[in-house]
């Protein structure tokens, strides 16, 4: 199941890199990239993580998306399935684009997402467009930040990235789903807690 997962992500990226259009240059790191661990943000701030998931023998994907305020508590959650395989930066993309639709009603706080993906946060911050897919939804998650103009976007490893991982992975099992204090699943629940005690 491995095999394929990889298989699936180096296709991925070779797909990406031989598009014509994909002319994105490197970025260069912001602050805040490359996190190992959960951080805390600032006051008032809100901290959204996502990730997708692929399921290759279910023939579907899903990805969930995990807010958290300041104090590290849990805000909201969201999980979402589509009943289709397609290359894990789409996917991982789609997950940013849906985190950024969850934010509208808190324009009074600057919001940070976090993704593991780091194709798709150096193709949004870049302004080169594409013709692709992927470009749709990049040039949509571009411009929902411009609506929001108080939008950070940060690249962060898996390690730091976990409790979105566990929601991406059982949104097979609750598609389509917001979720509240009392109804997120206990792994969920688990695995925020350990983010807090690392």
């Amino acid at each position: 199941m491995r095999i394929v997962a990889k298989t699936w992500e180096y296709l991925s990226q070779w797909t990406i890199a031989q598009e014509r259009y994909y002319m994105v240059p490197l970025q260069p790191p912001v602050l805040g990239d490359g996190a190992v661990t959960w951080a805390r943000p600032q006051y008032n701030e809100v901290k959204i993580k996502v990730d997708a998931a692929i399921f290759e023998e279910k023939g579907s994907i899903g990805i969930g998306i995990l807010a958290r305020n300041h104090e590290g508590q849990f805000m909201s959650a969201k999980t979402k399935a589509f009943s289709e395989v397609m290359l894990s930066t789409l996917v991982e993309a789609l997950a940013v684009k849906e985190a950024l639709h969850l934010i509208k009603d808190w324009n009074d706080r600057t919001v940070i997402i976090e993704s593991d993906c780091l194709v798709v946060i150096q193709l949004i911050r870049s302004s080169t467009p594409m013709r692709s897919r992927l470009g749709e939804v990049i040039e949509k998650c571009r411009g929902l930040i411009r609506e929001h103009n108080n939008v950070k976007l940060y690249f962060i490893k898996r390690s730091a990235n976990m409790s979105a991982h566990e929601l991406a992975h059982v949104s097979h099992m609750y598609p389509d789903r917001i979720f509240d204090c009392r109804s997120v699943p206990i792994k969920i629940k688990n695995s925020m807690w350990n983010d807090l005690v690392e």
